[in-house]
């Protein structure tokens, strides 16, 4: 367990009880079932794909966030993954990006329900089995750092299709 992984959960779960002591059971379900249908509505399921370089998949930006990211980390299975070697593209930058040249001069900028693609390039044995992909984005404003967790197993290629790099 990671440090202050539990000390978050904790707070969470105090956070919990005290809404449903103060607003009622129904009051949390609703909040929980919102939170649940933003979540998968921003991995767009079954786009995780191998490729020949690699894997692929794209996200879709909710309706209520906006903003620039310095910085995005990708965990492949819990590890970091290496910046130089995933890319990301989105509606308004389409040209594939590598994760390393992401900054404060030249940020990631995701407006109202943009959606973005990543890339990562992996040996095929890597990519094998269903995985955990954890995405970071880390803002220029506030709150410093948004994510988004989904575990999927990776489709076959589609024809012609491999991660595009610099």
């Amino acid at each position: 367990m990671r440090r202050g992984t539990l000390r978050t959960d904790l707070s969470m779960l105090r956070q919990g009880l005290s809404l449903e002591a103060n607003f009622g059971w129904h009051s949390l379900e609703e909040l929980a079932r919102v939170g649940l249908e933003l979540e998968e509505g921003i991995y767009r399921a079954g786009s995780l794909r191998r490729t020949a370089e690699g894997i692929r998949f794209h996200l879709g930006n909710p309706p209520l966030r906006i903003g620039a990211f310095h910085t995005i980390r990708i965990f492949w299975d819990g590890a970091p993954w290496p910046a130089d070697r995933a890319w990301v593209a989105t509606e308004g930058r389409p040209t594939p990006r590598p994760l390393s040249s992401v900054s404060a001069a030249d940020p990631v900028e995701l407006g109202v329900g943009e959606s973005s693609e990543f890339a990562l390039a992996l040996p095929a044995e890597g990519s094998v089995g269903p995985h955990r992909v954890r995405v970071e984005w880390v803002s220029v404003a506030v709150p410093p750092v948004v994510w988004l967790e989904f575990r999927d197993e990776p489709r076959p290629p589609r024809e012609g299709e491999g991660v595009e790099g610099p």
